[in-house]
């Protein structure tokens, strides 16, 4: 790179740090952003995009790439070498004219599901010398990520930052909440995946305490980042991307335990890093823009950072959120009919949807994807032939009973009738799963509670797609329906309909849900149909088949009176 110092333009070969469109309220208020760093050092630039589009939003933290960079333009770049030490843009900063790809990224080193997720949290309690009015403390942090200690009282505060259907629901911490939305898959201790020289965190679960760090921090007015970016904590900080690498940076910085390798050459083990930072106030008016933001995908180096405010009504809820972005999930959206739309813009079900309501878990094809639901059933090509006009009962428990909960439907099937040119891609897969008010969903808004739940996710089941696993982020899944007992859907791209005919006992007769919160399983039935109505299929009104799978055969079938044969 040292030859490169009197050129105008060099490639810089990095990782990207990939950070979700910010949030507030049922917003995104922003769009995704990306910043670079070196893995040598881990010093985050800010990218600047001159005359070429960005990479889209299923590119990761951890992805590596190779920037053209203007050094005239940007700021100096002092790894590898000082390559261009007069530049005479801000420090900190790369403007970009050019970008490849690379070999993907190191992913993290904890993927869900194979070892407890260690991470290191700070509660900012001090702002340039003065205390954080109102703020959370390290233990009502710790409680809401963890819970209190055993045999600990639980930590109050007449300070209430909002006031929220969550407070009335029952207390659940954030281990807790992933726990019990995992149906229990999570809830052992798992192999350690990281070979002799480290000991696997004590305690079970997606994130322990004893695995985890939680610390003050007391937050200057202002510092520098490691790149010579300046950055500001006073009332009129800009809360640009310089202060949230920076403070986040300054955070890294004074906390021992991240340098510690202990002696084995290996990175740290605190990949996820929260920042919990104060609400604004009169006072302290920053970052009043967004509420929650935080790292798309996990690097094995620069881990997966996360800006939350320290709000008592929300912090779990937010904290759901930005855990689930690091592990890939994106942003969950609604489509259902303007009758039928919740309140709210995005999907009430899930954490990265719609606030509406308080805690829950994750919808079907965010689950299914970290592992946490399989499929009960899956109807796809080699089974079509199972569901063609033949209503097929599927029984789906409660998801947060059991983890095998979920119903899948795969239409990579033949398209009837056969169009002239053949689709790119089949239609995109449809989950259904039944949804109760137990345990982790305890916090379901009305409009989703105890009812089946349909989404539809535009991928395949592998994982390059995004469908599978934490290694590529999802396509953003979207709730088409939330059928009550007697209510259907019929999903037109694949030929299906799927109706929610009853609750039922469980098999136990009810003995496993003694005070009926559960309220049972739910029977579902599946049929595959290639006419819309019956009297267009050949001899439909005769040949004693539920052509168009609406539960009415031949003559019963309105689609069969005087006229419609």
């Amino acid at each position: 790179m040292a030859g490169l110092a009197n050129a105008a333009f060099a490639p810089l070969e990095g990782r990207l740090l990939a950070l979700n469109e910010p949030r507030k309220a049922d917003k995104l208020v922003g769009a995704p952003t990306f910043a670079f760093f070196y893995p040598e050092d881990t010093f985050v630039y800010q990218i600047k995009w001159k005359g070429v589009a960005p990479p889209d939003s299923y590119f990761k933290s951890g992805d590596a790439v190779q920037l053209t960079v203007d050094l005239d333009a940007s700021g100096p770049v002092p790894n590898p070498g000082p390559i261009n030490e007069e530049a005479a843009g801000p420090p900190g900063l790369l403007v970009v004219t050019a970008w490849l790809p690379l070999v993907f990224g190191i992913p993290a080193a904890e993927p869900l599901g194979q070892s407890p997720l260690r991470a290191a949290v700070w509660v900012v309690t001090s702002v340039c010398g003065q205390p954080v009015e109102g703020g959370m403390s390290v233990q009502e942090v710790e409680e809401v990520l963890f819970g209190p200690p055993p045999g600990a009282a639980t930590a109050t505060s007449t300070n209430t930052t909002s006031r929220t259907r969550a407070a009335s629901l029952p207390r659940i911490s954030l281990s807790r909440l992933l726990d019990t939305c995992s149906a229990g898959v999570l809830a052992a201790n798992v192999p350690d995946i990281f070979g002799n020289a480290i000991t696997p965190p004590a305690g079970g679960g997606a994130i322990s305490r004893a695995g985890s760090i939680v610390k003050a921090l007391e937050l200057p007015c202002a510092g520098y980042s490691g790149t010579g970016a300046a950055w500001s904590a006073a009332p009129d900080s800009p809360c640009g991307g310089n202060e949230l690498w920076g403070w986040m940076e300054y955070a890294r910085d004074n906390t021992p335990e991240l340098a510690d390798l202990d002696g084995t050459g290996m990175p740290p083990r605190y990949l996820r890093r929260l920042l919990v930072l104060p609400v604004p106030t009169p006072a302290w008016p920053v970052c009043r823009a967004w509420q929650q933001r935080g790292s798309l995908g996990c690097d094995a180096v620069a881990g997966c950072p996360m800006w939350v405010k320290g709000d008592r009504g929300k912090l779990l809820e937010w904290a759901a959120t930005q855990f689930g972005a690091s592990l890939t999930l994106r942003p969950a959206a609604a489509a259902l009919t303007a009758a039928a739309r919740p309140a709210a813009g995005g999907d009430p079900s899930d954490p990265l949807g719609s606030p509406e309501g308080g805690y829950r878990c994750f919808n079907a094809p965010h689950a299914y994807k970290l592992g946490f639901a399989s499929a009960v059933r899956t109807f796809d090509a080699a089974s079509r032939g199972y569901i063609e006009s033949n209503p097929t009962q599927v029984l789906l428990p409660a998801s947060t009973t059991n983890p095998v909960n979920t119903l899948l439907i795969n239409p990579n099937w033949p398209p009837f009738p056969p169009p002239a040119v053949p689709p790119a891609r089949p239609p995109p897969l449809l989950y259904a799963q039944y949804r109760s008010r137990l345990d982790g969903d305890a916090g379901l808004a009305a409009s989703v509670r105890e009812r089946v739940l349909l989404h539809t996710l535009n991928a395949s089941l592998d994982v390059g797609s995004g469908a599978l696993g934490t290694q590529q982020p999802s396509p953003p899944p979207v709730l088409v329906a939330a059928l009550q007992p007697g209510q259907l859907y019929r999903y037109t791209a694949g030929g299906v309909v799927v109706k929610f005919e009853a609750l039922q006992p469980p098999a136990d007769g009810g003995a496993s849900d003694p005070a009926g919160v559960v309220g049972g399983v739910a029977r579902v039935t599946v049929c595959g149909y290639r006419v819309a109505v019956e009297s267009a299929a050949e001899g439909g009104c005769s040949n004693g088949i539920d052509d168009d799978c609406d539960g009415l055969v031949d003559e019963a079938d309105p689609d069969c009176a005087a006229g419609g044969r």
